[in-house]
Order: structure tokens, then C-alpha cells, then sequence
């Protein structure tokens, strides 16, 4: 299946992700972006939890808006965690969309 195909079906909900479907989203990250799935789960200790889903979610290419959807949270919360791991992974400032450049390089 098509990883923007499958996403969407995430995003079609318009309601925070369950447990279960978190774990779902992880492992078509990792089925299809392997390299990308080993460079976050190295991240992971530093970013934490909310921050490695955001990372999953903007490398998905998936807007702020749905983001903040599918994690229970606002859109201020999403920039302000997203501005948190661009800093503590690359030691850059920047936006929710200097991050997602920086994640679709990331991990090959």
C-alpha cells in the first residue's frame, strides 16, 4: 500500500491517534522508511516521545494542522516542539518546516 494513501487514512479521522494506531503509524514508518525509522529510535532519548511522533509525522509530510489533530494538542504546541528538536538535533532555530526539510534527509 502507498505510505500517503495509508496515512491519510489517520488523517481522515480528524481525532487524536490511540495506542494502538500509533503503533500502527510507527511500524509503516518503519516498513517503509527503514533508514529514516533507525536514525529516530537514535533520537529518541534526546527528543522524547511527543517529539519522535511529531519528527514520524513531518517526515510524512503531513501539515502542522494535522499534526496538532492527531496528537490531542494545538498548533502552537506542535511549532514549539518542533523548534525544540531542531535545536537539539541540528543546534539550528528555525520552524515546523526548516524541521521537515532537515527529516526528509535525514537517515537517508
Amino acid at each position: 500500500m502507498n505510505v500517503n494513501i495509508a496515512i491519510l487514512q489517520y488523517v481522515n479521522r480528524r481525532r487524536p491517534l490511540t495506542d494502538e494506531e500509533w503503533e500502527e503509524v510507527v511500524a509503516l514508518v518503519n516498513g517503509t522508511l527503514p533508514d529514516f525509522h533507525a536514525f529516530m529510535s537514535t533520537c529518541r532519548p534526546t527528543i522524547g516521545l511527543t517529539g519522535y511522533r511529531v519528527c514520524l509525522l513531518l517526515r510524512l509530510q503531513l501539515r502542522v494542522k494535522d499534526i496538532a489533530t492527531m496528537m490531542g494538542v494545538s498548533l502552537p504546541y506542535v511549532s514549539k516542539i518542533s523548534k525544540i528538536i531542531l535545536l537539539r538535533l541540528w543546534g539550528e532555530k528555525g520552524s515546523s518546516k526548516e524541521l521537515a526539510q532537515k527529516l526528509c534527509t535525514a537517515g537517508g
